[in-house]
C-alpha cells in the first residue's frame, strides 16, 4: 500500500516501520542509507522475535528481517522485498565467560562453523 511508486523518501517517511524496541535503529539506518536523509516514520514497537516477523506478515508495517527468516515468506508471496539487492549487514558477537571448558570450546567452534556457512 505504501510503496506503489517504489521506495521513495515520501513513502519511507509515511509507511509504518516495525522496530524491535526504542534502542533499535536498524530500520532508521536503512532509511538513511537508501535516501541520504534522516526520516522519522511512524513506528510499531514489537520486542519479540517471533511477533516481529508476524507483525510484518500481517501487513502492519515494514521491517528488516534476517534472510533465513524471510526466505519462505518471500518465496510464497506473503511478504515482498521492497529493496531488492540491498541488505544491511549487522555485526554479530559470540560472548562467553573466559573459562576453559571442553564443552564451551566445542560449542564456540560449532557456532563459528555454522555462522561461517550460513551468514554473509
Amino acid at each position: 500500500a505504501h510503496f506503489g511508486d517504489g521506495m521513495t523518501p515520501a513513502a519511507l517517511a509515511a509507511a509504518p516501520a516495525v522496530v524491535f524496541d526504542r534502542k533499535d535503529r536498524l530500520q532508521h539506518r536503512f532509511i538513511r542509507t537508501v535516501t541520504g536523509r534522516t526520516l522519522d516514520p511512524p513506528v510499531h514497537y514489537v520486542p519479540s522475535v517471533p511477533a516481529f516477523s508476524e507483525t510484518i506478515r500481517h501487513g502492519l508495517g515494514w521491517g528488516l528481517v534476517p534472510e533465513q527468516i524471510a526466505e519462505d515468506d518471500l518465496a510464497s508471496g506473503v511478504c515482498v522485498d521492497i529493496a531488492p539487492g540491498r541488505q544491511v549487514d549487522v555485526p554479530l558477537y559470540w560472548q562467553h565467560w573466559r573459562l576453559e571448558s571442553a564443552a564451551l570450546n566445542a560449542l564456540t567452534s560449532a557456532v563459528r562453523a555454522v555462522a561461517a556457512e550460513t551468514l554473509r
